[in-house]
């Protein structure tokens, strides 16, 4: 019995189609994907020579307004900077999030939160803690719909 799949691969065995979502995947030079377009739109990135991601771009059409729109972020040294752009009206670039070796720094207006990461032994975020009301203090929540285990932190600073 033969079964179809709904992707198709590569001869570097990319992923390039899915029927599911009617999602096509194209891969840059060195084998990293830099454009994926669907239905809904686009997504196009860039990347530095090394691998490293230097831009986003975002580009569909708003269903709230009926006009194509954009939303481009840029990524350098840690630094995550957003630029949205709706119709023929746009905006300049504001700062989105900082990243740093064990968290990063979110920006919302004039608020600035704080999420510290643990790491597995290969490096994957398993876990986020944030400091909610900014005291230097995280404090555990019980959640009885879980096994959790206790944490604590004290941020030092």
């Amino acid at each position: 019995m033969f079964l179809s799949t709904p992707y198709t691969y590569d001869s570097r065995g990319n992923m390039i189609t899915s029927t599911l979502n009617d999602l096509t995947i194209e891969y840059n030079p060195i084998n990293l994907p830099g454009v994926l377009s669907s239905d809904f739109g686009s997504q196009t990135t860039y990347y530095s020579t090394g691998g490293s991601k230097i831009m986003t771009v975002n580009e569909y059409d708003d269903p709230s307004t009926g006009y194509p729109s954009e939303l481009t972020r840029l990524y350098f040294m840690g630094m995550e900077l957003e630029y949205e752009g709706v119709g023929n009206f746009s905006s300049t670039f504001t700062p989105k999030a900082y990243n740093f070796g064990d968290g990063r720094m979110l920006f919302d207006g004039n608020d600035i939160r704080k999420q510290y990461h643990l790491h597995d032994h290969l490096g994957n975020v398993v876990v986020v803690f944030e400091d909610k009301n900014n005291d230097g203090f995280i404090e555990e929540t019980d959640n009885p719909n879980t096994n959790e285990v206790p944490h604590s932190y004290i941020n030092p600073n």
